[in-house]
């Protein structure tokens, strides 16, 4: 049985978490709220405090992590069985709403190399096209988004079942790319797997929701 997604939202101690080299990361607790369609994200770890915002989709959140809020973004590229390319965003400032686009260029079923696209905020009305060029290092993508030969934004990204889920902020060696799931063997602890700027393998995290679902209930 599939948790939904509204459950991700809750207070939850880091269990263990471990870097994309296999080192100690870190301890602590993360906060996560619900904001209308996205997730909201606090870190307040060993390691300093952070923020994030989330896309749920499916069994999964796609969280993008960073110092601050400012600059932070996440995205889902999906790929369609017409092999379209449909595009959903979000950014702190949109106020939990989520934006739409799609790219425009021919898309052969493979990331790597450039794309075109447009993304629009919830409103309908454009926020931009960009080239997108994508590549593959090691477990991670690594993305930037130009217009002619300037760069606007860098980011990571992370294969999902649909496609590709990515993340951007001005600082990629302060980005991080999560992706939690529920624990199959226990619905109060999430997993996931997660990227790091400037590093080409994959870190963990198992956490605990401090207080279970059952002794939240009245």
């Amino acid at each position: 049985m599939e948790n939904s997604a509204n459950e991700f939202a809750g207070s939850w101690e880091v269990l263990e978490a471990t870097l994309p080299n296999g080192q100690f990361a870190y301890t602590g607790t993360i906060d996560i709220k619900e904001n209308r369609s996205v997730f909201k994200l606090d870190w307040e770890i060993t390691a300093g405090r952070y923020v994030g915002i989330g896309l749920p989709i499916k069994s999964h959140l796609f969280v993008s992590c960073g110092e601050q809020r400012a600059g932070l973004g996440v995205a889902l590229f999906h790929v369609r069985p017409n092999s379209d390319v449909a595009i959903q965003w979000c950014t702190p400032e949109m106020q939990g709403g989520i934006g739409g686009g799609a790219f425009t260029s021919r898309f052969n079923r493979d990331f790597e190399g450039e794309h075109e696209l447009a993304q629009y905020f919830p409103d309908g009305s454009l926020h931009g096209t960009w080239t997108v060029v994508i590549k593959k290092t090691g477990s991670i993508f690594e993305i930037l988004w130009r217009k002619g030969e300037a760069i606007h934004f860098r980011g990571l990204g992370l294969q999902m079942a649909s496609g590709l889920a990515v993340s951007w902020y001005p600082d990629t060696r302060q980005l991080a790319l999560l992706d939690y799931v529920f624990d199959p063997l226990d619905s109060d602890c999430l997993l996931a797997t997660w990227a790091l700027g400037g590093f080409t393998s994959l870190g963990t995290e198992k956490l605990k929701r401090k207080l279970s679902r059952s002794a939240e209930r009245p």
